[in-house]
């Protein structure tokens, strides 16, 4: 077996395996490393035999403008349908029971207002929040909003750092959109290309720089390359040791990410109650809700066309923290608790449903990314995404567009071959 390549890629969830396939395509020997058994990181799915049914424990929502992502969907065969919400469905805040309004919606302009009147200092998210032009109700809401988000309780959260990745977002069109299959189908099709480069169960723990390149050293094993690509999350990847060069170069950015935390549940219905709301005395149909208490709760519909009717509970920060130390029976019951509050009894007469637990996953990471916490550097994903020699981090958290979602994670892997290649030329 080959034990030197010109590129070990570190992680094959969609960064990593984004960038192997580019390798392959380039025409690069190449390794990749996956700590777990399975390819796809934050990207997992679950079907059940007798129904067919499939659920999505992690990432979901598509938006048209990720082209990268539509490109592979493209070449795997499969398309997209549109969340089968009813146009005129609204967002509400509860235990509030108001609609959202334009002053949340507008909220972004307001928070990048103060990039520039912090120049160069920072705040707790938590203290940015408290100061937006809103009523009490809708910085509740806000901040519920921003707790599922960036999924940290907002008080760790740094403002700068939380308003630099929304300015790397800058697609206006609603995540409305999910793909006609499974998206493990979709991460199968990516690895069935590139299945025989990948170790599996081999967790990296140390990288060290050699005469002629890297070595990436695990428990058991040891493998050298030319060229290191990190598809991990940053506060995973904060978790090895690096080569005293690396770790001058990054390790306070690598310190300065948290892991979110993020509980996903999903039922399946044959009536969408949701769609007839007696909201105040008006009927509504109920796009999604932002709990205020507890905070760090939204729902939305999830309803693919043909596939049913689908609420999904997302419970991040503090309250998902605190809900995991449960039994998963006792999870999966305090979230329908929740949602029973809301619509009432309909909401026990579900026919199947998934749960998710992203807390503390060890390879993972949690939640939908990692965020800069407050005293951390809020800039960390440039000096992340800045390769130091032929070594290069590859991780949606430090996407130049798309941060947070699986198209920033490819984006990610394809933009790490480019620059650790272009790089490893020049020597």
């Amino acid at each position: 077996m080959n034990n030197h390549y010109d590129v070990i890629v570190v992680g094959a969830g969609l960064a990593g395996l984004s960038a192997a396939n580019r390798l392959k395509e380039k025409g690069y020997s190449y390794n990749v490393i996956e700590a777990s058994s399975r390819t796809g990181g934050k990207v997992q799915s679950v079907q059940r035999p007798k129904s067919g049914r499939s659920f999505e424990l992690g990432a979901q929502f598509i938006n048209p403008d990720m082209t990268e992502l539509m490109k592979w969907i493209e070449r795997a065969g499969m398309q997209l349908t549109e969340t089968a919400t009813p146009a005129d469905a609204v967002s509400m805040i509860y235990p509030a029971k108001e609609l959202s309004s334009e002053a949340i919606d507008e909220h972004e302009e307001e928070l990048a207002d103060w990039r520039t009147d912090l120049q160069g200092d920072d705040l707790r998210l938590s203290d940015l929040i408290s100061r937006l032009s809103l009523t009490d109700t809708e910085k509740q809401a806000v901040a519920s909003s921003y707790a599922e988000l960036i999924n940290l309780p907002l008080d760790q959260a740094s403002a700068r750092g939380v308003i630099e990745l929304m300015t790397r977002y800058t697609s206006e069109l609603e995540d409305s959109h999910q793909l006609n299959a499974p998206l493990a189908d979709l991460i199968q099709y990516m690895t069935n290309t590139i299945s025989e480069q990948i170790c599996y169960d081999e967790a990296i723990v140390n990288i060290e720089e050699t005469a002629s390149g890297y070595r990436a050293v695990s428990d058991n094993h040891s493998y050298e390359a030319d060229t290191v690509i990190m598809a991990v999350p940053p506060a995973v990847a904060s978790k090895l040791t690096y080569s005293p060069a690396l770790e001058n170069r990054y390790r306070q950015a690598l310190n300065s990410y948290l892991n979110g935390s993020i509980i996903k549940t999903t039922w399946v219905y044959d009536d969408p109650f949701w769609y007839d709301y007696n909201l105040n005395g008006d009927k509504e149909a109920i796009m999604d809700v932002v709990y205020t208490d507890p905070s760090g709760v939204t729902v939305v519909d999830s309803s693919k066309q043909g596939d049913g009717y689908r609420l999904t509970m997302f419970i991040g920060a503090d309250a998902a923290i605190d809900i995991a130390k449960q039994s998963s029976r006792e999870q999966m019951e305090t979230a329908l608790n929740l949602l029973e509050n809301v619509f009432g009894s309909p909401a026990r007469a579900f026919k199947d449903a998934e749960q998710s637990v992203w807390v503390d996953e060890p390879f993972c990471g949690g939640g939908y990314g990692a965020a800069v916490k407050y005293g951390g550097i809020p800039d960390a994903a440039e000096i992340l995404r800045t390769p130091h020699g032929p070594f290069a981090f590859a991780a949606s958290e430090l996407a130049e567009q798309f941060p947070n979602h699986m198209e920033g994670a490819i984006r990610a892997g394809q933009a790490a071959v480019e620059q650790v290649i272009k790089l490893k030329n020049q020597q």
